[in-house]
Formats: C-alpha cells, sequence, structure tokens
C-alpha cells in the first residue's frame, strides 16, 4: 500500500492558491495595461493648428453585444475652428499603436454635426455606456478615436 506524502500535498495545495491571484487579477490587468498604452499612443499624436482638446475617454469592458469580450475605446473630442477638410485630412495617413491587436491602425475621426451610419453607431455606444463625447454647446468639434473589440476576456469581469 502506498502512503501519501504530506509534504507534496502542501507544496501542491500552496502552488494551487499562489496560482488563483494571478489568475484572477492577471487578465485585467492586462487588459488595463492593453488599455493604457492604446491611450498613450493616441495620446502623442500631434494635431491640426486651430483645434484644441475638450477631453480624453477611455474605456474597457463588454462595450457593444451581449456576447463574451472584451472591447477597448480610447477617444479624444477636439473642437477645431478650420475646416472639415482641413481636419480629415491631417489625419489621412496616421496610424497609431494598438497594443492588443499588436499592429499599427488608422484612428477613426467623425465630426458632432455627422450624420453617418458610423457616427450613429459610436453615438449609441455613448449612449449605452454613459459616455457624452460631444460638448453640449454649438461647438465645432469632432472625436478622434480607436475602437477594437473581440478580444477574450478570460476572468475579466468587464467582458461578461
Amino acid at each position: 500500500m502506498k502512503t501519501r506524502n504530506k509534504k507534496t500535498d502542501w507544496v501542491k495545495i500552496l502552488a494551487v492558491w499562489s496560482a488563483l491571484p494571478v489568475l484572477c487579477f492577471g487578465y485585467p490587468l492586462s487588459h488595463n495595461w492593453n488599455l493604457w498604452r492604446l491611450r498613450n499612443s493616441l495620446a502623442s499624436v500631434h494635431h491640426p493648428a486651430g483645434t484644441s482638446s475638450l477631453k480624453f475617454v477611455q474605456d474597457v469592458g463588454n462595450l457593444t453585444g451581449t456576447s463574451n469580450h472584451i472591447d477597448y475605446f480610447v477617444g479624444e473630442v477636439r473642437t477645431y475652428s478650420g475646416s472639415k477638410i482641413q481636419v480629415k485630412s491631417f489625419y489621412s495617413g496616421l496610424k497609431v499603436w494598438n497594443p492588443a491587436a499588436r499592429s499599427f491602425e488608422r484612428p477613426q475621426v467623425i465630426f458632432a454635426d455627422d450624420t453617418s451610419q458610423e457616427a450613429e453607431s459610436l453615438a449609441w455606444s455613448q449612449e449605452g455606456n454613459n459616455w457624452s463625447l460631444l460638448p453640449a454647446n454649438n461647438q465645432k468639434s469632432y472625436v478622434i478615436y480607436i475602437y477594437d473589440g473581440g478580444y477574450g476576456p478570460g476572468l475579466d469581469i468587464r467582458g461578461y
């Protein structure tokens, strides 16, 4: 008959208990780290003359849909004094590093008075997540943003 080694049992128990914090907190920390790096990528962008920043918004979690996934949103609301064409053309060749996708991506630019489907989708996302990106007054403004999603949530409760 084989006897159990109590010392080995305690080592196994200790190993499992030591791994629990990593499993429980590792995913949220990695998602927060990706969001922070994505925010820094967008924050380092140079903007056209005649524009100024109103606010920066960032969020991570299950931002759209109902399935189990993690989305990242980073956006900056800016006012402008020139034309929309000048603003759009300034950002036309811009790409910023997206750490979650491990690639460079082109940020989107949406103007406050835009009625396109993309703008309506952004407004829907704002409403669903209590974001108020666009200014309430009649300032000429736009949002430059990166939205990236569909990543596995792991044990991050924000993805469920």
